[in-house]
């Protein structure tokens, strides 16, 4: 026998909302638990396998940017707020109601040295915060470096360039930043960034963002996030309004949040292009290094006429 419609569209909510209350029920048995100390007696053998990889690829990542380091700045002195180099790579996949299933590796390595730091990811392009959580793999590679020409504890302000290949093709860019960060307004805390770009091949662009913080208490954090981007691919200003509610669970062991965006564009006229909205649940696999988000989604785009299109996107990130 057959099934209708409306027997598969139930079935869908069913599933959907069957792992939101799964993923919650979690969150609250965690809340309840007393935090665990110290779990290295608790690790099993695949993750001390896992732990060793991680610090041999760690030590050999390390060495090569010592070498780099002492070697173009040996007489240079840090200041205090010297970033640690960083390798992260990540491998996320993406179902979405009515399409294949999509994955993608994130890569990024970011070398940071007194006055610049060198950059190597396969990040989507300038693009709106929430944005790259849905649209497309990410089949850029990137290389440059950017120079900081004001390094301050709260004001960053950087020169960056480099290549972009993407389809054999090279593109070079260039890219100013500016970022102003803890900006206290009462109980809230403000970060404003702002950069002007430019692609050989697509001309200038510019991003604005804005995120305003407030904390209702340690583990529960409010976050809106305002943000504006123009290029030559967007139809007149791409604008994202989106809001984060999120709460630690187990002192960042595993963390739950909440997230509303809506996305709109303005030309030939301003119109919506979508909604959305996620829960998404992240935990430590492994300390202090691999970590593991669910997050099934609901998205509503004006192109399908806002019928709800359900997703859930996993996702797994090792830092080295």
């Amino acid at each position: 026998m057959g099934h209708s419609w409306e027997d598969i569209k139930n079935k869908k909510i069913i599933i959907f909302f069957g792992l939101v209350f799964i993923i919650i029920f979690n969150c609250i048995t965690d809340a309840q638990e007393e935090p665990v100390i110290n779990n290295t007696n608790n690790k099993t053998n695949t993750s001390r396998f896992l732990s060793r990889q991680r610090e041999n690829i760690g030590k050999n990542f390390r060495s090569i940017t010592q070498k780099i380091d002492e070697y173009l700045f040996q007489d240079k002195e840090y200041d205090d707020i010297q970033q640690e180099d960083k390798f992260l790579l990540r491998y996320e996949g993406l179902k979405e109601e009515g399409k294949d299933p999509e994955f993608k590796t994130k890569i990024n390595v970011s070398l940071y040295f007194p006055y610049l730091s060198i950059l190597i990811n396969n990040n989507e392009r300038d693009n709106l915060p929430s944005s790259e959580l849905l649209d497309g793999n990410a089949e850029e590679v990137s290389t440059g470096i950017k120079f900081y020409l004001l390094k301050l504890k709260r004001l960053v302000l950087s020169l960056g360039t480099g290549i972009t290949i993407r389809d054999k093709r090279t593109v070079v860019y260039s890219r100013v930043k500016l970022l102003r960060s803890s900006i206290k307004i009462k109980s809230w805390t403000a970060n404003f960034h702002q950069s002007v770009f430019w692609y050989s091949d697509n001309g200038f662009g510019e991003l604005t963002q804005v995120d305003f913080d407030y904390p209702f208490s340690e583990k529960m954090l409010f976050r809106a996030i305002t943000a504006g981007l123009y290029s030559k691919t967007t139809k007149g200003f791409a604008l994202e309004q989106s809001f984060i509610l999120s709460y630690d669970l187990v002192k960042r062991e595993r963390i739950i949040f909440w997230r509303v965006s809506g996305f709109a564009h303005t030309e030939p006229f301003y119109d919506v292009d979508k909604y959305r909205t996620d829960i998404v649940y992240r935990v430590q696999l492994i300390d202090p290094w691999m970590f593991f988000d669910i997050a099934p989604q609901l998205e509503f785009p004006a192109d399908e006429n806002f019928r709800k299109i359900y997703g859930l996107r996993l996702g797994i990130d090792g830092v080295f």
